[in-house]
């Protein structure tokens, strides 16, 4: 394999192998305080889910011996038997996709609430990554507020890490604090909440950006 196909294909079908390899040897059943997170958008393991969950209903005796009766779907869905030491779910992933349909398709192959355990990913600082700004796409792709609201790309800009990595208290109060004199776009889609439902306020309204060598959410006066 060329280094070239290696990046572009190989890695993304690595991630979906070891996903596999985890899911289905019952990793996270047998250690339910366990969370993992993949990158690249949990590689090509959510566009297989299908195939994989198939193999698993038809072949059960070659793939899921030792799944402990937990399907492929379950385990992305965040549906594992002790799921509530882990209200959010074991398996976790980043946002580098790079493409607005594959986030939607994700979304819903991860049920409910599956945007809470996805994090923002970069790549930095590989040419393959989100660069010079990662998070441009959740920032100022029209198509993601589709489909995502406002508080649940905040999330993923940075609540997500912070409860992931369990950094505390402190962490999430400047969060907190940063988002809302950030303020969120003045104009959002129909379908998602506004702004005042959740946060109370409406005289900010200015487009974010994310500081480089910092995990919180910025705001900014004009474009990025």
């Amino acid at each position: 394999m060329s280094v070239t196909n290696k990046y572009v294909q190989g890695m993304p079908c690595e991630t979906a192998l070891a996903i596999h390899a985890l899911t289905m040897s019952g990793v996270f059943v047998r250690h339910p305080k366990l969370r993992m997170c993949f990158a690249h958008g949990g590689g090509a393991f959510p566009a297989l889910l299908g195939r994989i969950q198939h193999g698993f209903d038809c072949r059960p005796d070659l793939v899921a011996t030792k799944a402990c009766g937990v399907t492929p779907t379950e385990h992305l869905e965040g549906k594992t038997p002790d799921a509530q030491m882990h209200s959010d779910g074991q398996i976790w992933i980043d946002s580098l996709m790079h493409d607005p349909d594959l986030l939607e398709y994700v979304l819903r192959k991860m049920g409910p609430g599956g945007a809470r355990r996805i994090v923002l990913g970069s790549d930095y600082p590989f040419p393959l990554g989100e660069v010079p700004v990662a998070g441009k796409m959740l920032l100022e792709d029209e198509r993601v507020r589709l489909f995502m609201s406002w508080e649940e790309r905040a999330g993923v800009l940075a609540e997500n890490a912070i409860r992931f990595l369990n950094l505390g208290d402190e962490f999430m109060e400047r969060y907190e604090l940063r988002l809302r004199q950030a303020g969120a776009p003045a104009v959002e889609s129909p379908r998602m909440k506004t702004r005042n439902e959740l946060w109370g306020d409406t005289k900010f309204g200015r487009p974010l950006k994310v500081v480089d060598s910092d995990w919180e959410v910025s705001s900014a006066s004009g474009s990025l």
